[in-house]
């Protein structure tokens, strides 16, 4: 394998680490967000307050798929570039992942996948069960 070929590689990879990271960060901050809007909703149980959970949740959702479907288009143009796979002809530098979206990575799929299930779900069950259930104390 040659250095340039060696480089593009890491080039690949490094995308790979970054949308990999922005997932990461993007679950730590929803988490984040969500514990805020509980510690309000402790103070003041309003459930207008547990409505606004909502936003940051399902809009965390959508960006966490967004970057989890990249980096799997991202996974599939390195192992077009390894020899791993042919999917598609690759010419060395190029960063054009968009032709590498395959039927498994269509971000539907990627939206209930296991990590996204096990992730934003159960934020929503909880979010619809302090706002279906929780009575305020009436004074």
């Amino acid at each position: 394998m040659s250095d340039e070929n060696k480089q593009y590689l890491e080039f690949i990879q490094h995308t790979i680490n970054r949308m990999a990271s922005n997932s990461f960060y993007i679950k730590g901050f929803s988490v984040t967000v969500l514990s805020a809007i509980f510690a309000i909703f402790a103070n003041n149980p309003n459930k207008y307050i547990l409505i606004v959970g909502y936003f940051p949740t399902i809009s965390s959702w959508l960006l966490d798929t967004y970057y989890l479907q990249l980096e799997r288009q991202y996974r599939n143009l390195y192992n077009d570039a390894t020899g791993i796979t042919t999917y598609k002809p690759v010419s060395t530098y190029d960063l054009n992942a968009k032709d590498y979206i395959l039927e498994d990575d269509k971000f539907y799929k990627i939206a209930i996948s296991f990590s996204q299930i096990l992730t934003y779900p159960p934020i929503l069950a909880i979010l619809t069960f302090l706002l279906i259930f929780f009575k305020p104390d009436s004074k």
